[in-house]
């Protein structure tokens, strides 16, 4: 299979999972060059940073990608979450 990427790069690939109930694949790709975001560590989040938070919170939302803007950091609230606006 190949796969064609914006800006016209293209790789082989290799189907590596499917869920039709999902309509969607996973390709496995041999490269290098794709971007990527290097994890923050928590303990430099500033008043005023932009942050992304991806994963799943409960069964009955698999899937979730929520934006915010630190507001408070960590060392200044008692728990171990940062406070972020945000809207559902």
């Amino acid at each position: 299979m190949l796969a064609l990427l914006p800006g016209g790069v293209q790789f082989d690939a290799k189907v590596g999972y499917v869920d039709e109930d999902l309509d969607i694949a996973l390709l496995k790709m041999e490269a290098s060059e794709f971007p990527h975001l290097t994890l923050a560590d928590a303990s430099t989040v500033q008043q005023g940073d932009a942050v992304f938070a991806i994963g799943n919170p409960d069964d009955a939302m698999l899937y979730s990608m929520t934006s915010g803007i630190v507001s408070e950091p960590l060392e200044r609230v008692r728990t171990n979450y940062s406070q972020t606006p945000t809207a559902s």
